[in-house]
């Protein structure tokens, strides 16, 4: 299972809900974003990713933001 559908899963499960989408980007991108404000992504390029760790947002991170603004919305 590719990160993107590991981070939907979760978000699907924690959140309860069935609105979220995967679009594919450019090899390695992987960008989340909430009402079109960006909250997490993949930094770096295929140079600086090893060399200062700038790879995959945390998983759990990125739900406990998207649970934060859930309980703000409301």
């Amino acid at each position: 299972m590719t990160k993107a559908a590991s981070l939907a899963a979760l978000v699907r499960e924690r959140l309860a809900t069935e609105d979220v989408r995967i679009t594919p980007g450019k090899r390695g991108q992987f960008d989340v974003f909430v009402d079109g404000e960006p909250i997490a992504a993949r930094g770096g390029n295929a140079l600086t990713r090893p060399l200062f760790g700038a790879g995959f947002p945390d998983l759990e991170g990125v739900v406990r933001e998207l649970e934060r603004r859930q309980t703000v919305a409301f």
